[in-house]
């Protein structure tokens, strides 16, 4: 057996979740139509979903277990959702429950986005916040703040009373 490096796939990202963006344009420059990521973790729809629209590839996601197990064509369902909604998405993955986050106790991650789903507004707000992680700066802005805020006591009303 002969162990090749591939240049353009050196990187220094730790976590496979967004190395598979660096395989799929990989994948794409050599001329690949479509590819399929498999994996049960269903985190990675989300990354895929924001970065969809920027690789020439037919991305699906063979996710779950068992007889759990889906294909979900995620480029198909980056188009129909948009890319605003895809990076709000992003920036709400972000904040409520990546891998290094804790989910918001008794929230999970479907109360979120239901919240998200229900409130568009809140779109403009979790763009802002990918921005601010993917940036890596300080970000002060009070409207920003209060829109989290807001999105807390979404999920806790009872922290009102």
């Amino acid at each position: 057996m002969t162990k090749t490096e591939i240049s353009e796939l050196a990187s220094n990202q730790e976590e496979t979740d967004t190395r598979v963006v660096l395989y799929l344009k990989f994948a794409a420059s050599k001329g690949y139509k479509s590819a399929v990521v498999r994996t049960p973790d269903t985190d990675i729809l989300v990354i895929l979903l924001h970065h969809a629209p920027s690789i020439p590839i037919d991305i699906y996601l063979d996710t779950g277990t068992g007889k759990n197990r889906k294909i979900i064509n995620v480029s198909e369902l980056a188009e129909t959702k948009g890319p605003d909604y895809c990076t709000a998405l992003l920036g709400l993955y972000v904040f409520t429950g990546e891998d290094a986050t804790s989910a918001f106790k008794g929230k999970g991650k479907l109360g979120p986005l239901k919240m998200l789903h229900k409130n568009p507004k809140y779109n403009a707000a979790f763009r802002l916040n990918l921005m601010k992680q993917l940036n890596k700066f300080c970000f002060n802005s009070d409207f920003f703040l209060l829109f989290l805020l807001l999105h807390i006591i979404y999920l806790y009303p009872f922290l009102l009373q």
